[in-house]
């Protein structure tokens, strides 16, 4: 009695001497906190606050309800400007450019054939020479003509010919194709440039080269009526077959007019009443149609009153600030106080900036909500935090996430329910490609839970909907993968232990546990009984019970410095403690402790552990070595304090820890059980427990007499299976 009230008064000072260490300074690191907090809020509300696009409406896509103007408001009509445009420049002539030189090429034949029939002095010799240049024509009729009326008739019917010819090139001859082009185009008129200046020719019939050889035949049996009908055949065929388009048409001034032409033409707005239906429900929305949804919404947004301004940022404001006090104060409840720490708040807050964020880029440049990353944060809460705090933030970040985006329900129902079947899912995984089957039944979730939402009571377009869905399926793979690949960097920002690095840390091939079955190989062997009886008891409570076997596989590696004091690794019949002082020997004793935590250290072991570690033994009293100072009278020397005798502690901060204290105390004594029947042991464990209850060892743990309770019949049981009798062999002989 009187070492346990001496192990409770020490623990009663250590915890006050604890609590004035953790408030001195309060004051700044509220302020600090609150500081964060306040630019935290601040920040998030800008992401919120930023423009939102109603990326419930998608070009392409069905409208979900009746899109009515919620204000008049005139838009730029650019399918209206740029079919004006296209207008402008359809109409607008080609430009063409006349021809130089035209007419002594179009005439150089039939002045070589009358100007060789003029200087012949024979019919023969004309033709001779009309051969010679290779120029086919019956030369008779022609010198007929010269010899009865003269060689001045043929200049005069020369000269005719080419009248008529500048005649119809006046106002240029086109080919026959441009000719078509033009007309097709609904074009009346084309623009000739001639000498650096540029007039209008219109497009009659004699402008097209068909066209103009039937006036030319005309012309020519009318000017020359009073000649031979013979002369009048070989003028007209002749020239007929020599005429060619005097137009050239000009590509370049022509594309450059028609640019002109559509520059001229001013921008059209349309004008929508306040009230008028945009789009009807069902109707796919084309990116006109889209266009002037934006719009309207763009002049709603411009023609605010500073009233509804203030009333909307006041409503964001305090919907962001509902949602997230609400989040801090569950999490603070569900939550040990040692695991919120500043660096974890900052974490978790930082995940939930970027999961917001990018729900915010993916809807504003993808217009594709169900690809929000919202299973980035809610996968590494659910594996490193409670299920209570992984669901607090499924549910405030979908409801932020939909706000801030202006998602419909559609997407808040198959966002929540996919990302909280992965967080179930998630919670016990135990290998890192366990993390990406969780990914890939998320995405599953999303896509059937966001298909039959679409279908419920509604007549959705299938293809439209299945192609949705998909992203939802991709979101949960691509997240999957991504948390599987970042998990060791999130468990570093966290400064958390998953299950994936607890069964590592199992392994005992540990290079830790190697040196301590090599060094102190009774203590090995201790831990493992010691890890078994954790494991049990922490299952029976709904602990950590793979925390508290690998704990305990480590709790006493400090013991590996000074292996020899330590009665589970001694020879029997000698103790180096028969040698020492009792002050001394708890000094040993005590000092595995801060020991283990130093290795633990050094081999770079997680911070739950060397928690673990430093608590396992709380603050109690090493009872054989201070009753030993009692009985040789040096517990009355001055300078001798109670305290050399106690664990500095602290106390166990967890369920783990305090199931640890209670595992590692039992399986120590019950090796002194001579008669290890199921009542010795059940009455051990319940003493044990009742001990360090009555010590104050378990007011930090968050262990209930309930769970008291559970645990005691936990460790009996697997000590009595432990130390169950055998039945004698054939021949052995009594002990």
């Amino acid at each position: 009695m009187a070492e346990r009230e001496s192990s409770k008064s020490y623990h009663s000072t250590s915890r006050a001497r604890t609590r004035r260490t953790k408030t001195s300074g309060v004051s700044t690191e509220k302020v600090r906190i609150g500081f964060l907090f306040g630019m935290y809020f601040a920040v998030l509300c800008l992401i919120m606050g930023l423009s939102r696009t109603p990326v419930s409406l998608k070009p392409g896509e069905p409208a979900p309800y009746d899109i009515r103007a919620r204000v008049s408001f005139r838009y730029l009509d650019e399918a209206l400007t740029d079919a004006a445009r296209k207008t402008a420049m359809g109409t607008e002539p080609g430009t063409y450019t006349m021809k130089p030189g035209w007419l002594e090429e179009v005439t150089a034949t039939l002045r070589k054939i009358l100007k060789t029939v003029k200087d012949a002095r024979t019919e023969e010799e004309a033709s001779r020479r009309l051969a010679e240049e290779a120029i086919d024509v019956v030369v008779m009729p022609l010198w007929r003509l010269k010899s009865e009326r003269g060689a001045a008739v043929l200049d005069d019917m020369e000269a005719k010919t080419a009248g008529i010819l500048v005649e119809l090139g006046e106002n240029g001859i086109m080919d026959d194709l441009q000719y078509t082009d033009e007309l097709s185009n609904g074009r009346s008129f084309i623009r000739v440039t001639e000498n650096g200046g540029s007039r209008t020719v219109l497009l009659g019939r004699d402008i097209g080269i068909s066209g103009t050889r039937q006036v030319l035949a005309q012309r020519i049996d009318s000017v020359l009526s009073d000649y031979p009908t013979e002369v009048i055949f070989i003028v007209k065929s002749r020239q007929m077959a020599e005429i060619v388009p005097n137009l050239e048409y000009s590509a370049e001034e022509t594309a450059k007019q028609r640019q002109a032409a559509a520059e001229r033409i001013k921008q059209i707005y349309t004008q929508v009443s306040k009230g008028e239906i945009l789009a009807y429900k069902g109707v796919i929305l084309n990116p006109i149609t889209y266009k002037k949804v934006m719009e309207e919404r763009s002049a709603y947004q411009k023609g605010r009153t500073w009233y509804q301004v203030l009333m909307e940022i006041g409503g964001l404001v305090f919907v962001t600030a509902a949602l997230l006090t609400v989040a801090v104060m569950v999490i603070r409840r569900s939550e040990p106080s040692r695991k919120l720490t500043v660096r974890r708040w900052m974490v978790l807050g930082f995940l939930f900036l970027v999961a917001l964020t990018g729900a915010r880029l993916v809807s504003t440049y993808l217009h594709r909500e169900n690809l929000a990353p919202l299973g980035l944060i809610a996968l590494p809460v659910g594996m490193i935090f409670s299920l209570t705090t992984a669901i607090t933030i499924i549910v405030v970040g979908t409801i932020l996430i939909t706000v801030g985006v202006g998602a419909d329900l559609g997407y808040a129902v198959s966002m929540a329910t996919a990302t909280m079947v992965g967080v179930l899912l998630i919670r016990d995984v135990r290998r890192r490609s366990s993390i990406l089957q969780t990914g890939a039944v998320m995405g599953a979730v999303w896509f059937m839970a966001y298909v039959a939402y679409r279908f419920l009571g509604s007549q959705e377009t299938m293809l439209p909907v299945l192609q949705e869905a998909s992203f939802g399926l991709a979101n949960g793979l691509v997240s999957g993968a991504v948390i599987a690949g970042l998990m060791p960097f999130i468990e570093y920002a966290f400064q958390a232990t998953t299950n994936i690095s607890l069964l590592e840390l199992s392994d005992q091939n540990h290079p830790a546990l190697r040196d301590l079955l090599v060094r102190a190989a009774g203590t090995y062997h201790h831990s493992l009984i010691v890890g078994n009886i954790a494991e049990a008891a922490c299952r029976s409570v709904g602990a950590d019970p793979l925390l508290a076997r690998v704990a305990s596989y480590y709790h006493d590696i400090g013991k590996m410095t000074k292996p020899e004091y330590f009665v589970e690794n001694q020879p029997p019949g000698r103790s180096p403690h028969d040698g020492l002082s009792p002050s001394m020997s708890a000094l040993v004793i005590i000092s595995h402790v801060k020991d283990g935590a130093d290795l633990a250290r050094e081999y770079n072991l997680p911070g739950v552990i060397v928690d673990v570690i430093r608590q396992h033994h709380g603050t109690t009293l090493v009872e054989f070595f201070f009753r030993r100072a009692q009985e040789t009278g040096e517990d009355k020397d001055k300078n001798m304090s109670e305290r050399l005798f106690h664990y500095p502690g602290p106390l166990p901060e967890s369920r783990e820890a305090a199931i640890v204290m209670v595992a590692d105390s039992v399986e120590a004594a019950s090796r002194s059980l001579s008669d290890p029947s199921p009542t010795h042991i059940d009455n051990l464990v319940g003493t044990i427990i009742q001990r360090r209850l009555m010590e104050g060892q378990f007011d930090e743990s968050g262990l209930s007499f309930r769970d008291l309770t559970t645990v005691r019949v936990a460790i009996s049981r697997i000590l009595v299976s432990m130390f169950h009798s055998r039945p004698k062999y054939p021949g052995q002989k009594e002990d």
